[in-house]
């Protein structure tokens, strides 16, 4: 739940049309983005968590 003051984002990202490499690499892509995201997602926590109180 979220507190009125906040705004939540949400991002989709969708391919209309694939080519056949993209399609075998993308369960790679997203692995990889994952990863590369969780350090920030990590960091950013504790000051949303301080910022909230």
């Amino acid at each position: 739940m979220l507190v009125d003051c906040f705004t939540r984002v949400r991002f989709q990202l969708e391919y209309l049309e694939t080519p056949p490499t993209e399609r075998l690499t993308a369960p790679l892509l997203r692995m990889c983005m994952r990863r590369a995201d969780a350090k920030p997602m990590r960091r950013l926590g504790p000051q949303l968590t301080a910022a909230s109180r």
